[in-house]
């Protein structure tokens, strides 16, 4: 028997989330996109930065509770960031809730990395470094 895919709790916008990633749900979320869920976060070159909307249809499609439209997510996100919370926050909700999941898999030493996945903490790190390196330039 499989494992029990839990349930992540996300306070988003003043709005409770109960986000629940399973194979059914990714399957929902891949059709939607017209592209796989590792597509979000990795392209042919390397690290890609998903789009907000894309990450607002991951969530809402995630989410458990009822009443949370498609529609009222952009006004959500909205909230969120006054809130002060930002568009990486955001995007590390997303790839902590798939890594929950165990879509991105198990390393055998994750202390590293606080089980965050690797790649994407690694990925994320040098393209920071490398906004950082442009912006200065």
């Amino acid at each position: 028997m499989g494992k029990i895919v839990t349930l992540k709790t996300v306070e988003f916008g003043g709005k409770t989330l109960q986000l629940r990633l399973d194979g059914k749900t990714i399957v929902r979320i891949e059709n939607r996109l017209n592209k796989s869920m590792l597509a979000l976060f990795m392209n042919g070159t390397g690290m890609n930065m998903p789009k907000v909307g894309e990450l607002l249809l991951v969530l809402q499609m995630a989410n458990t509770n009822h009443g949370v439209k498609e529609e009222e997510m952009t006004d959500l996100y909205d909230a969120y960031v006054g809130q002060g919370n930002s568009y990486m926050d955001l995007f590390q909700t997303v790839q902590e809730s798939l890594d929950e999941a165990g879509f991105f898999g198990k390393k055998k030493d994750e202390s590293a990395t606080d089980g965050a996945s690797p790649l994407l903490v690694e990925e994320t790190d040098e393209m920071m470094e490398t906004k950082a390196e442009d912006s200065l330039a």
